[in-house]
């Protein structure tokens, strides 16, 4: 069965329903996004769930990619994959603490693992480059918890 646009989005967080009613409570963020991840189809579908949301979004499929774009686009958070083509997230994410034009920016890991495994993972692994742990796929809560994690260290800050 073919289902046209607006029936096969019914239901799904962030899309608009018959009424031009959002079907997900979305709050508008307002903040630069670096998503740095290697699978082009992932990482375009991550990414425009975020613009929905309103963040201001770029990919880099690679580890020097990101560091070389996070200098002229100075994100406020960076969603890191954990295993890239030519270094490890932890590295990237150790170069971008080091670095003065995002050592301020909010700095998630962004795994595939399970929900339970990333919450083993923030409760064992004592590391001052990650603020946030999230699984994917990202969803609506996930992006709730971007905006919430940066606005707190924003006021740790000041």
């Amino acid at each position: 069965m073919i289902q046209n646009r607006s029936e096969s989005n019914r239901g799904r967080p962030g899309t608009a329903t018959r009424e031009g009613r959002s079907s997900a409570a979305t709050q508008s963020y307002h903040a630069r996004l670096l998503l740095i991840e290697d699978h082009a189809a992932f990482a375009e579908a991550t990414a425009e769930l975020l613009k929905m949301a309103g963040l201001d979004v770029r990919i880099a499929e690679s580890g020097e990619d990101a560091l070389q774009m996070a200098q002229t686009f100075r994100p406020d958070i960076v969603l890191c994959d954990m295993s890239l083509p030519d270094m490890l997230g932890m590295e990237v994410a150790r170069e971008l603490r080091r670095n003065p034009a995002t050592k301020g920016a909010l700095i998630v890991m962004h795994t595939a693992m399970s929900d339970t495994e990333v919450k083993i993972l923030e409760r064992e692994v004592n590391t001052d480059e990650f603020n946030l742990f999230l699984s994917k796929p990202m969803t609506q809560e996930k992006i709730d918890r971007l905006w919430t994690g940066l606005a707190a260290m924003r006021r740790s800050m000041h």
